[in-house]
């Protein structure tokens, strides 16, 4: 079974208590205003040409709908201008897998639990708490759950003009939601309570093995963390997927701040999943660490899209997304007699060192 947490672009948390109450209106925030299906592409799709490893899987999706990644719980709801509003993200989801026990879940024999954007702040952030619940259920598949995060990284960095923009955003969503961070992460005597909610900083705590997908130029930071969103030259040429264009449209200053920011990018992966790999190496338990698949493709989500799940390739064109996971997945479970699965990271930086983006 795979279990697909939906993100968001555009406003993709909720630091607000009017914010909240917009989102209600949504389809973000109100299952009300939910189409009666759903398309189901990439990692999801039922296409063996598309999706030749997990194409006779059973899929969940999950509709993003709490503004929280799925991690908050207050306990008290707020009312805002005459509408009660509740905050519990973690409930939900966990409503959501105990509604699944008996149409099968109870009895599957593999669990990933992923998803892009919010949704892969939401996979990292949930991934042990969902082994432990399904552990406390007795359901046999805890121990072959593997998590997968789609986008999930946001630098906490300021944008180009030095205001802190992301980390006051992340500080105001974790006290309105009260989202539970792992108290590993917060007793770190380098990390700041709120840091945890970072995937960078959350990751190298989670004890189940976990699969990155995250463009070191991710078009969505790109726009709203580094430029501080709106830059609309930048914003209008990269939504075109026109490389050379949009080069041209920044000055050499901001060509300089892209590169500065997609090599923090790579080395903030990096450094998230190396703490886990040497643990595990030491222990001589290999199979059990994080994997990361990381290019240079000026994208937001990788996973969700038919197209980029199956065409986006690492720089040397040798490896496309599913074919890098299902070796990782395999070799995590000790299901292959050899592990020849290597982390991908682009040794390169935007624009256009990657011809193979599928853009």
């Amino acid at each position: 079974m795979a279990q697909g947490l939906e993100g968001v672009s555009g406003l993709f948390i909720l630091r607000s208590e009017a914010q909240c109450l917009n989102r209600t209106r949504t389809k973000m925030g109100s299952s009300n205003c939910w189409p009666s299906t759903i398309p189901t592409p990439g990692i999801l799709s039922a296409d063996p040409l598309t999706n030749p490893h997990l194409t006779d899987w059973n899929i969940v999706f999950v509709g993003y709908c709490d503004g929280g990644s799925f991690s908050g719980h207050l306990e008290n709801s707020i009312t805002i201008e005459g509408t009660e509003l509740f905050f519990r993200g973690r409930a939900v989801l966990r409503a959501v897998l105990e509604s699944l026990l008996p149409q099968g879940l109870s009895a599957a024999t593999d669990f990933i639990l992923t998803g892009c954007s919010a949704g892969a702040v939401a996979a990292v952030l949930n991934c042990d708490p969902v082994q432990q619940l399904l552990h406390s259920l007795n359901v046999p598949v805890a121990t072959r759950m593997r998590c997968m995060a789609d986008a999930g990284f946001f630098l906490n960095s300021p944008d180009i003009h030095g205001r802190p923009k992301v980390s006051e955003d992340f500080q105001k969503v974790t006290q309105l939601h009260n989202i539970s961070l792992s108290e590993e992460c917060k007793q770190h005597p380098e990390r700041q309570q709120d840091d945890c909610f970072f995937v960078q900083h959350a990751l190298p705590f989670v004890k189940t093995p976990t699969f990155l997908v995250n463009s070191n130029t991710d078009s969505w930071s790109l726009k709203n963390v580094l430029f501080g969103n709106p830059h609309p030259r930048f914003i209008k040429k990269a939504a075109q997927k026109q490389y050379i264009a949009a080069r041209l449209a920044v000055t050499s200053f901001e060509q300089e701040a892209l590169s500065h920011f997609s090599n923090a990018f790579r080395i903030a992966m990096q450094q998230a999943i190396k703490p886990r790999i040497e643990a595990l190496n030491s222990a001589k338990e290999k199979s059990k660490r994080h994997g990361t698949f990381s290019n240079a493709c000026l994208t937001h989500c990788q996973t969700l899209t038919s197209t980029m799940w199956q065409r986006v390739r690492d720089r040397s064109g040798k490896y496309n997304i599913p074919y890098a996971f299902w070796q990782w997945y395999n070799e995590s479970l000790d299901l292959l007699p050899t592990r020849t699965f290597t982390d991908i990271f682009d040794e390169c930086t935007y624009p256009r060192c990657n011809s193979h983006c599928g853009n």
